[in-house]
């Protein structure tokens, strides 16, 4: 329960942050972290922590690299995803986030998380012209404390990933 409180506060901190400034103060992420991997640990056996940590952090570092390849190969130059395309507090989010779920419902939670902050964001870019920085952070945030609070409020693991399963078998 306690953890529950705790998890709540430091993903609102960051909702607020990122959505005032496009910035979430860096203490909040390693904070994060310990929440998120003392809930898991909580849930899960360490083998099987330690290899969805392994595979969820495997899936961002190739993403990001691909984005860096995709970036430089449009610019015809090496380009780094952080130099103005994706901030670093989006990344460690996106890290911390990694070690809590399985990886179907990191992977699940990553992409739906995408979507609805492009369909967010995507007025606010129209009206500005492109020039809106997007708070993936901060949306993200705010997603996953939604997220949890379904699980907490109707008793579901999140570290449960049968649901998802059965969806995805023919």
């Amino acid at each position: 329960m306690l953890i529950s409180i705790w998890l709540t506060v430091c993903l609102l901190f960051i909702f607020i942050q990122d959505l005032r400034s496009r910035a979430v103060y860096w203490l909040l992420f390693p904070v994060l972290l310990a929440l998120l991997l003392t809930d898991a640990y909580r849930g899960q056996t360490t083998g099987t922590l330690l290899f969805n940590i392994s595979v969820n952090l495997s899936f961002v570092s190739i993403q990001l690299l691909v984005l860096s390849a995709w970036f430089s190969y449009r610019e015809k130059k090496w380009v780094w995803i952080t130099d103005g395309y994706l901030g670093w507090g989006d990344i460690l989010f996106l890290v911390c986030v990694a070690f809590y779920f399985p990886p179907v419902n990191y992977v699940v939670y990553y992409m739906a998380s995408l979507v609805v902050t492009l369909a967010v964001s995507l007025p606010f870019l129209a009206k500005s012209g492109g020039s809106w920085k997007v708070p993936l952070a901060g949306i993200q945030s705010i997603l996953l404390l939604g997220l949890l609070s379904v699980c907490w409020a109707f008793k579901w693991s999140p570290f449960d990933d049968s649901l998802i399963i059965s969806f995805l078998q023919p």
